[in-house]
């Protein structure tokens, strides 16, 4: 039985899938999904902040604007300023279901300790600072959305996007094909305390990571797949990782179409 999720405030929450267009450099889509990890964020299984010593946008239940209130210029970090010039925030899915959204901007440096706060898909366990080779500029988000806005009952859920900007198509070819290459090799990857992430190319341009825990993790749904979706455009790419919800997947329905938006805005940057 999948509990409700209810989403406290007026902020929701989604996250995890990988599509590649068929623009991709010779019209083959890629397969694919999470990249190299970034900063902290939430564990799945913890609807806590992505930043542990943050408050957190959901739980904190911030006050909504009317509805003619004009809206709010997303806050950029400092340290994600000048990649900011170079990508543009019309790439940036924050609103996938407009109302009830939040989005949150991050900054990759290292790959995290824990896999749950991963940004990019990491089969092999790669650990240390993130590769930064050919890189021009990154910009991530992290957003809680209603993932099932139709059912009137709002549930909250998280999914994280990248946006990478490398400095030549063979730069981001290669980064996808990097992650292909590691699904094939770390198929299954331990992550600690019994745990195993199950990698797999579910179709082009999108990778399932099934998640089995150990016995001593009652709550969590064990076999849950969580999607990931890249879309490559030249020498651009962008991940789109679901994140879900205390250990259980976003409606694979709702992430489909963050994935779809993703590859749509990504297509029209010029």
């Amino acid at each position: 039985m999948t509990p409700v999720r209810r989403l406290a405030g007026a902020h929701l929450i989604l996250l995890v899938a990988i599509a590649c267009t068929a623009a991709c450099d010779g019209g083959t889509p890629i397969a694919l999904p999470p990249t190299p990890s970034a900063s902290a964020a939430t564990p799945a299984a913890s609807p806590g902040p992505s930043n542990p010593g943050a408050s957190n946008p959901v739980a904190s239940n911030p006050v909504t604007p009317p509805p003619d209130a004009p809206p709010t210029a997303p806050v950029v970090p400092a340290c994600a300023a000048d990649d900011a010039r170079l990508i543009p925030e019309s790439v940036l899915v924050r609103d996938a279901f407009v109302a009830g959204t939040f989005g949150e901007e991050q900054c990759l440096v290292r790959v995290p300790a824990e896999p749950f706060h991963e940004f990019l898909p990491n089969p092999c366990n790669d650990r240390g600072a993130l590769p930064t080779a050919g890189i021009l500029a990154r910009r991530a988000i992290e957003v809680y959305f209603d993932d099932d806005p139709d059912n009137g009952n709002p549930e909250t859920s998280r999914y994280r996007q990248v946006v990478t900007l490398y400095d030549s198509a063979a730069a981001a070819k290669a980064y996808v094909d990097d992650v292909l290459a590691d699904v094939a090799r770390c198929a299954r990857r331990k992550v600690g305390k019994g745990h195993v992430f199950a990698y797999s190319v579910k179709a082009p341009g999108e990778l399932g990571v099934q998640r089995f825990y150990s016995a001593s993790a009652e709550s969590m749904p064990n076999g849950a797949i969580f999607q990931i979706f890249f879309v490559r455009e030249g020498a651009k790419v962008s991940v789109v990782t679901d994140v879900g919800w205390e250990g259980y997947p976003s409606r694979p329905e709702s992430l489909a179409q963050v994935g779809k938006r993703a590859a749509e805005v990504l297509r029209a940057w010029r």
